[in-house]
């Protein structure tokens, strides 16, 4: 059975984006898209927005199996009763990369789908151009991080490196001998062989974690979303600072 990747779409440029990311990423990984757009007023006028949506993505990508949905609700409801009906893969959904999670372009019910959905959720930057290449980890060298990097390489195309980013306040001289044992058991326990880590230190984190991405030029970051993880503990569970750390690039939230 071929996995279902669900993207939420408002017709505008930037949820584009993420469905040509989307599309990309289907293709590579084999899966079939789900289009899905919630509306308040006109059904008609929805469904021909949709027809025109699909056209084109087939347009492009000719060998994309896709299928539109419309529903009238609200964004959060339907993404949420659409997992329970089916069992979506992954949810990608397109957001403003100048003030984050805020402008994510569905609206303020989209930072309730990265709380709320029970599968993991890639948020798409505008102006990103697909590539997996390079993976960023925010790791705290916890043993949930090992199910985290499982479930990324079952929905990320196969061939990809892993960088470990690690951000501590103050120095300690043990730290990267620490940091470069747990990449030794993340490697062991996910069975990448390609795997680097990065030590950041100083209390801007935000900064910290900005200037990692860059310098190693990282592709798409990884950020567990469970209360316990790497964001939750730096920025007070506030998951719209987590996007704000570099809004340039895509961010795939998993619950573990």
């Amino acid at each position: 059975m071929k996995k279902t990747i669900l993207v939420p779409t408002d017709f505008s440029i930037n949820a584009w984006v993420a469905l040509q990311y989307a599309a990309n990423m289907a293709i590579e990984t084999e899966a079939e898209l789900k289009i899905v757009h919630v509306f308040s007023q006109s059904k008609k006028n929805a469904k021909h927005q949709m027809d025109m949506l699909i056209a084109k993505l087939i347009t492009q990508f000719p060998t994309i199996i896709c299928n539109g949905l419309c529903q009238k609700g609200g964004l959060g409801e339907v993404i949420i009763q659409l997992l329970t009906n089916h069992p979506y893969a992954l949810i990608i959904m397109g957001t403003k990369g100048v003030s984050g999670l805020k402008s994510v372009l569905m609206g303020s019910n989209a930072l309730g789908i990265v709380n709320q959905a029970s599968i993991p959720v890639l948020t798409i930057p505008e102006n990103t151009n697909y590539q997996i290449q390079r993976v960023g980890l925010l790791s705290n060298y916890k043993n949930f991080e090992i199910d985290v990097m499982k479930k990324a390489i079952d929905i990320l195309p196969s061939s990809f490196s892993l960088t470990l980013l690690h951000v501590r306040e103050t120095e300690n001289d043990d730290e990267e001998l620490i940091l470069e044992s747990w990449k030794e058991v993340m490697k062991d326990k996910t069975r990448l062989k390609d795997i680097g880590a990065k030590l950041g230190i100083g209390s801007g984190v935000s900064s910290i974690v900005n200037t990692m991405v860059k310098e190693e030029k990282i592709d798409l970051l990884v950020a567990t979303n469970n209360g316990k993880s790497f964001f939750t503990t730096l920025f007070n569970k506030n998951l719209i600072k987590t996007i704000a750390i570099r809004p340039q690039i895509p961010v795939l939230f998993i619950k573990v």
